[in-house]
C-alpha cells in the first residue's frame, strides 16, 4: 500500500485566515499524494499554498534515515530573511533533547555559514543549531509565513537545516520500531505581519486532527493566582546546596526583608537518589530531617502563602532507580535497563504514574510544581517502541495531575512539539536558556531567546524569563525590565540580605502583585531579524501592550564583547568580565519609538489581537528611566551607549488634551490605573496605590486640592496621587 499525503489548504482573503474543517464548520479540501503540493516521495510545495496542514495518512514502515522516518524537502516561496529557532549546536545534535533553550538563528536565504560556525551571532554559543522546532520567514513579497512541525500521536515532527539552502521536513517516533500509520507533518501560514502568520499556524495545528482537544490557547486557562505575585525560587543562589535548615532560614530572611515575596520555589537539591536516580518521593533524610512539614509550617496568608516544588519530568535526570520505595507504582512504570526505570509504560499507568508523583507534591503540602527536562524523555527511551508516543502519554497525564492536585505548572526544559501539543491546561512556560549571575553575555542571549521565543510560545502560555538576582550589578537594570514586560512569574533568587529593595518594587504593589502587561513583549518587526548580539548598530526593540491605550517599548543594548579566549563547554562559554575584550568600553547603538510602532501593540493580545489606531490628538512619550517626555512628533530617537543599559519608553495616548504615564515609581506605569476618565476640563484618575504618578496636559496647568504638580516639560507634569480616585481640571493662563 502506498502512503496517503493530505492537506488541508486555506487563503488569505484580505489579510484575514479564514479555516475549513480546522477552524471553522466549513470543509477544506483533502488532497493525496496525487495533488500538485506534493512532488514525488520527497519534496511538499508550500509555494502552491500560502497556509495549510500536511500529514501523512497511511505511512508504511520503512528503514530509518539518520533517525527520522519521513523526510521531506519544503519548497519555499522566495524570502529575505529566515529566523531558524534552534537548540545550539552541541545540544541541537541531541534533538528532541534541546534542553531549555531555541535559538533564534537568523539566516539569509543561502545559509551555510549559519550553521557551521556562528560566534559572530551569539558569542555564548559554538555554533547554530540544525534541528529545528519552527521558522519564521520573512518573504520577498513583504509577507511572513510561519512554519510548524507537529508533534502527536506516534510521531514528532521538526526541521532540518541541509547547506547551502535547503530545509527538510522530518518526522520520527524516536523509537527502535519503524514508525507508521498516520503522520502529522506540520502547519504553515502566511499573513501580513509575523505575529498573525504564527498566530494563524498554531490556530492550524491545534485544530488538527490528531492535536484537537489536546492543547488550548492561553486564553482558554485559569493563570495561576500564585503567579499573579512576586516570588523567590532557591536555584540560583544555592543550587543543589540546600538543606531544610537553610530555606527556613531564608523565608525568615526575606520576611525580615520587607519584600513582599509571597511564594518560594524549593528547586533541585533534595533528593533521595543513586546516580541521578529517585529512588522516593520524599525528601533525603539527612538533609531534611522531619520532611517538608518544618518549612510548610511558615507559610502566612499575608507574606508567603505559596509554596512550590521542582521535579523532574521522569523522576530524576536519569529516571527511576530500581531501588525504590514506590511500591505498586512499579508495575506502572518501564524498565529501560537493569537498574532504570521510566513513565510512560502505557496511557493508563502513564497516568498512574503522575497522579501518584504530583499527588505527592501535594500531600507534603504544596501549592504548585516546576517540572524540568521534559525534552529530555524521549533519547531515554530510544531503545523502546514508539517512544514520541510514550512523550505524549507523559505530558498529557502530567497535565491532567497538576491541574487536579495542584494550583501551577512550570514547564521547563520544555521546549518540544511533546510539551506544546499537549498543554492542555498549563500557562506557564521557560523561554530561554538560565539566567546566570555575574555572566553579560550569556544574559543578552537570554534576554534575546526570551523575546524571540514570545512569539511562538505566548500564544500557549505566559513566557517565564526565569528567576534573576536583583542585586548582579551587571544585568539587573534589564532583566528586572524583560521579567516585567513577560507578563508571567517574576521570582528573585538573591539571598535575602543582598536584595535591592527599590529595583525589586518597581515591579510589585507593596502586597506582592506585580503589575502585568495585557500581552507579552515581543521583539518589533524590524528586530526579529536584526542580530542584536552582532550588528553593534541598532537597539533591539520590544513592545508589550498596557491598560488604557498605553504601550511600552523597551530598547535594549545587547551588543556582544568577544572572549579573549573562547572556551565553550557544552557548547556554551559561560565567562565572565574579565574574561571579555574591551569589557565596559561603551558599543553605541541607535534606538527610536515611532508613532508607526503604535499599531503593533495590540498584535499579541488575545483572544483577539487588534492594530491600534493612533488617536486623533496624538500620543505621548516617556522615558521611564531618565523621567522626561513630551508629544510624540513622528519619531523620537535615542542612543544606548552600554549593553545592557536599556531605555524604557511608555507611550500613552492623548485625549481631550490629556495624556497619563500613571504612576512613576513602577517600570509599567500605566498598568498602575484602575480608572482613567479624561474630559475636556477634567481628568478623574484612580491607582492601585498612592505614589508619584506623571501626567500630560497639552495647554495649561493640572490643578487638585491636595496635590502640587511640579512641571517636567513639554507638557508633562509629577505630583503624588492618593490612594482613593481624585480628579485633576486645568487652569488655563
Amino acid at each position: 500500500m502506498k502512503e496517503t499525503f493530505l492537506y488541508a489548504a486555506t487563503a488569505a482573503l484580505g489579510g484575514v485566515m479564514t479555516f475549513g474543517v480546522l477552524g471553522c464548520n466549513a470543509s477544506a479540501p483533502i488532497l493525496n499524494e496525487n495533488s500538485d503540493i506534493f512532488i514525488g516521495d520527497n519534496i511538499l510545495d508550500l509555494v502552491k499554498a500560502p497556509s495549510g496542514y500536511a500529514e501523512i495518512a497511511n505511512l508504511e514502515p520503512r528503514a530509518k534515515v539518520d533517525g527520522a522516518d519521513v523526510t521531506r524537502r519544503l519548497r519555499l516561496p522566495k524570502y529575505e530573511a529566515m529566523c531558524f529557532f534552534a537548540a545550539d549546536g552541541t545540544w541541537s545534535e541531541n534533538y528532541p533533547y534541546v534542553a531549555n533553550r531555541l535559538n533564534p538563528w537568523v539566516a539569509d536565504p543561502v545559509f551555510g555559514d549559519t550553521f557551521t560556525r556562528s560566534p559572530s551571532q551569539d558569542a555564548v554559543y559554538v555554533s547554530s543549531g540544525r534541528n529545528g522546532q519552527y521558522a519564521l520567514l520573512k518573504l520577498a513579497n513583504g509577507k511572513y509565513m510561519a512554519l510548524l512541525p507537529i508533534t502527536a500521536g506516534k510521531s514528532v515532527s521538526w526541521l532540518y537545516a541541509v547547506d547551502p539552502d535547503g530545509i527538510d521536513l522530518k518526522s520520527s517516533n524516536f523509537g527502535a520500531n519503524n514508525l507508521q500509520g498516520r503522520v502529522p507533518l506540520l502547519s504553515w501560514a502566511t499573513a501580513d505581519n509575523p505575529y498573525d502568520a504564527i498566530r494563524e499556524a498554531w490556530k492550524i495545528a491545534l485544530a488538527s486532527p490528531l492535536v484537537k482537544g489536546k492543547a488550548n490557547f492561553i486564553y482558554d486557562k485559569t493563570y495561576p493566582e500564585a503567579f499573579k505575585y512576586l516570588g523567590w525560587c532557591s536555584w540560583e543562589q544555592y543550587h543543589k546546596n540546600i538543606n531544610i535548615d537553610l530555606l527556613c532560614d531564608t523565608v525568615e530572611k526575606i520576611r525580615k526583608s520587607g519584600v513582599p515575596v509571597r511564594w518560594f520555589l524549593v528547586d533541585d537539591g533534595f533528593q533521595i537518589e543513586e546516580k541521578l536516580k529517585l529512588k522516593s518521593f520524599r525528601p533525603d533524610d539527612a538533609r531534611f530531617k522531619g520532611g517538608w512539614g518544618k518549612l510548610i509550617s511558615m507559610r502566612n496568608e499575608n507574606r508567603i502563602k505559596w509554596f512550590g516544588l521542582w521535579h523532574c519530568y521522569y523522576g530524576l535526570w536519569n529516571g527511576i532507580s530500581t531501588d525504590n520505595d514506590l511500591g505498586v507504582l512499579n508495575d506502572s512504570l518501564l524498565t529501560v535497563s537493569k537498574d532504570t526505570l521510566m513513565p510512560g509504560k502505557s496511557e493508563a499507568d502513564s497516568k498512574k504514574f503522575y497522579d501518584a508523583f504530583m499527588g505527592s507534591v501535594a500531600d507534603y503540602g504544596f501549592d504548585f510544581v516546576k517540572i524540568d527536562v521534559q525534552t529530555g524523555y524521549a533519547p531515554k527511551v530510544k531503545n523502546l517502541g514508539d517512544a514520541a508516543q510514550r512523550n505524549n502519554w507523559c505530558s498529557q497525564a502530567l497535565e491532567d495531575a497538576c491541574e487536579t492536585k495542584l494550583d501551577g505548572l512550570i514547564n521547563c526544559m520544555a521546549h518540544g512539539g511533546a510539551t506544546f501539543f499537549n498543554a492542555k491546561h498549563s500557562s506557564v512556560i521557560r523561554c530561554s536558556v538560565d539566567y546566570f549571575k555575574g555572566k553579560p553575555n550569556t544574559a543578552k542571549s537570554h534576554l534575546y531567546q526570551s523575546y524571540q521565543n514570545t512569539m511562538w510560545l505566548a500564544h500557549l502560555y505566559w513566557p517565564d524569563h526565569d528567576m534573576f538576582h536583583s542585586s548582579d550589578a551587571l544585568a539587573s537594570k534589564d532583566m528586572a525590565v524583560s521579567k516585567a514586560l513577560s507578563g508571567a512569574p517574576v521570582y528573585l533568587s538573591d539571598d535575602p540580605d543582598d536584595f535591592v529593595k527599590d529595583l525589586i518594587m518597581r515591579l510589585c504593589y507593596n502586597d506582592g502583585e506585580i503589575l502585568r502587561p495585557l500581552a507579552p513583549a515581543v521583539p518589533l518587526p524590524d528586530s526579529i531579524f536584526a542580530q542584536p548580539l552582532s550588528n553593534r548598530k541598532y537597539a533591539y526593540r520590544v513592545i508589550a501592550p498596557l491598560k488604557y491605550g498605553s504601550a511600552a517599548i523597551m530598547l535594549h543594548n545587547l551588543s556582544q564583547y568577544a572572549d579573549k579566549d573562547p572556551k565553550f563547554k557544552n557548547g556554551m562559554s559561560l565567562t565572565k568580565p574579565e574574561e571579555q575584550l574591551d569589557f565596559g568600553k561603551p558599543i553605541p547603538v541607535k534606538g527610536w519609538v515611532d508613532v508607526k510602532d503604535y499599531a503593533d501593540a495590540g498584535l499579541m493580545m488575545q483572544p483577539k489581537a487588534q492594530r491600534w489606531q493612533t488617536p486623533e490628538e496624538g500620543l505621548i512619550w516617556y522615558d521611564w528611566f531618565a523621567g522626561k517626555g513630551g508629544a510624540l512628533k513622528d519619531r523620537q530617537d535615542f542612543t544606548i551607549d552600554m549593553p545592557l543599559d536599556g531605555k524604557l519608553i511608555i507611550i500613552s495616548p492623548v485625549k481631550n488634551g490629556w495624556g497619563v504615564i500613571g504612576l512613576s515609581g513602577k517600570y509599567l506605569s500605566p498598568s498602575s490605573l484602575e480608572d482613567l476618565q479624561a474630559k475636556p476640563a477634567s481628568l478623574t484618575l484612580k491607582m492601585r496605590e498612592g505614589g508619584e504618578f506623571v501626567i500630560y496636559l497639552a495647554k495649561g496647568e493640572p490643578v487638585s486640592d491636595g496635590i502640587k504638580f511640579e512641571a517636567l516639560g513639554n507638557g508633562l507634569w509629577k505630583g503624588i496621587a492618593p490612594f482613593t480616585r481624585f480628579e485633576i481640571t486645568k487652569k488655563i493662563n
